[in-house]
């Protein structure tokens, strides 16, 4: 092959590469715009959502009480307000008949009617309305009651980059957000009532403690809620045997890994 032959070859091969790396690169540019694509029509359609079923009223509260409890834990002053929430689930039920409940958490973008399908896959990519997106909804496990009734409800919701979803729930291994967002807002069919968080932690998805539904007796729930306990670095409010626990559950760490960030909470 002369130096001619060779130089043209290298030249073709050279442009052929370089059209590569351009269709490559039209190609990521295309699915990036569809992955924000879907994080913003998910997240309108939940904003939508909300904006039609749930009423805010937000009350300051300043007592000795709160005072002092906030000077033990955090030595900044204790100036959040206590919201009340009315959600109308009925009409989320209408509107989606997997519905089971909706869960809040103040100051955050958790907002979100709580789904339940016969499975656990699909509204991983699911929409509350039907809509294939990569944020789903915030679903009940399949293994749970759908009234709530297990001693221990499992409810998940993906770890989004754009904050939707549970994300907020990374944000709890920070002590002040922590402290500032320790009480969550359920309606499980009951009205909006408050809950508290009595443990938050790391831990990874074979993990079986966070997970367990049910218990042989009085006893070794008790000993499963002492052993949560133990695992959160906070000093938390104190567990009560005689109530249930709910277990929100989300992805940390690398995407598609096998870390987990789980908050429980009882009644307050």
């Amino acid at each position: 092959m002369t130096k001619k032959n060779k130089s043209a070859r290298n030249n073709v091969l050279f442009i052929l590469l370089e059209i590569l790396c351009a269709v490559l690169f039209f190609c990521t540019v295309v699915r990036m715009y569809r992955i924000v694509g879907d994080y913003k029509k998910a997240s309108r359609e939940y904003e939508v959502l909300a904006e039609s079923v749930v009423k805010e009223e937000k009350k300051p509260v300043f007592t000795e009480e709160t005072e002092k409890r906030e000077e033990y834990i955090l030595d900044l002053p204790y100036d959040y307000e206590v919201a009340e929430y009315d959600v109308d689930l009925e009409t989320v039920k209408m509107k989606n008949s997997d519905t089971v409940g909706w869960i809040i958490l103040p100051d955050s973008k958790i907002n979100y009617p709580i789904v339940k399908s016969k499975d656990n896959k699909e509204y991983l990519t699911t929409t509350f309305e039907g809509q294939t997106a990569n944020s789903g909804a915030i679903f009940l496990s399949m293994y749970c009651d759908d009234n709530f009734s297990n001693q221990n409800t499992v409810i998940y919701g993906h770890n989004m980059k754009n904050g939707s979803m549970f994300r907020a729930l990374n944000h709890m291994t920070d002590k002040e957000y922590f402290w500032r967002h320790h009480i969550f807002y359920m309606d499980i069919g009951n009205g909006v009532e408050p809950y508290e968080v009595i443990s938050c932690y790391q831990t990874i998805e074979t993990d079986p403690i966070p997970w367990q539904l049910s218990f042989q007796s009085q006893e070794s729930y008790e000993t499963w809620l002492k052993s949560i306990s133990e695992r959160c670095a906070y000093d938390c409010v104190d567990y009560n045997i005689n109530k249930t626990t709910i277990t929100l559950s989300t992805c940390r760490g690398q995407s598609g890994g096998t870390g987990r960030f789980v908050v429980h909470l009882q009644k307050k």
